[in-house]
């Protein structure tokens, strides 16, 4: 937890890339950093995540995958040319065998329902991604309002 708010601390670019039911929390985490002041990016489109995914470079750029079963072949993808790219990945999954995990810096797993009520599809209870990334948002904007707040009583103390 606290290796994934450091670097979303000090990144400049932060993308956000989901698929399916997971863009819906995509949306959340990027209004949430946008709140907070963060220069962020939602991407669902595959074909999007694909090509952009190349394109990213930078120490100062952290890219964050919602997956929930870990295998969808664009996230796969991308993180794959991340990883070569040496920007740091953040991993919200519900399968430690899933795909992407080889290419996640920082990975946060949660466990997946075995039931599912549309067994054709993937279509499974997202609250255990809601959940984790939930606690890392309000361990994050904690963080930051802290910073902010001993910033300014040290400024005060120097004035």
């Amino acid at each position: 937890m606290e290796d994934a708010i450091q670097k979303v601390s000090q990144a400049k670019h932060i993308y956000i890339f989901a698929r399916g039911l997971s863009k819906l929390i995509g949306e959340d985490i990027l209004l949430k950093f946008e709140l907070l002041g963060k220069d962020a990016q939602l991407h669902d489109d595959p074909n999007i995540i694909k090509t952009l995914s190349k394109q990213i470079t930078g120490i100062d750029t952290v890219a964050i995958f919602l997956t929930l079963n870990g295998n969808t072949p664009e996230l796969v993808s991308a993180a794959h040319s991340l990883a070569e790219n040496d920007v740091t990945t953040i991993t919200f999954t519900c399968n430690n065998d899933g795909n992407i995990i080889q290419y996640s810096d920082l990975i946060f797993l949660g466990v997946k329902s075995a039931e599912s009520y549309f067994p054709k599809y993937e279509v499974r209870s997202r609250l255990p991604l809601q959940i984790l990334t939930r606690i890392f948002l309000d361990a994050y904007a904690i963080r930051i309002q802290s910073h902010h707040t001993k910033k300014a009583e040290n400024h005060n103390h120097s004035i």
